[in-house]
């Protein structure tokens, strides 16, 4: 999914060159390896567009089952840099 997270990206960046930061995503994954639940709980990027399809990404990613069942929850930050 790293592809379409850096999309998220770089379509905006399109637009403002100097676009940097970063963003933290909190999910969880359900038993079945789905994620259930998603938000952001903080970004220094400044843009919405981009948190928002970031999000959206995060929403449809599938995990193996969690062992020993039940849920888990992770906090994961995607920092953003031009190359």
């Amino acid at each position: 999914h790293q592809a379409q997270v850096r999309y998220c990206y770089e379509k905006e960046l399109a637009k403002n060159p100097s676009l940097k930061g970063k963003m933290t995503v909190k999910f969880t994954i359900d038993p079945s390896g789905r994620v259930a639940a998603v938000s952001k709980t903080s970004s220094t990027l400044d843009n919405g567009a981009v948190e928002s399809c970031v999000t959206r990404v995060v929403t449809r990613m599938q995990f193996p089952e969690p062992k020993g069942g039940g849920i888990v929850i992770v906090n994961y930050p995607f920092v953003f840099s031009s190359p």
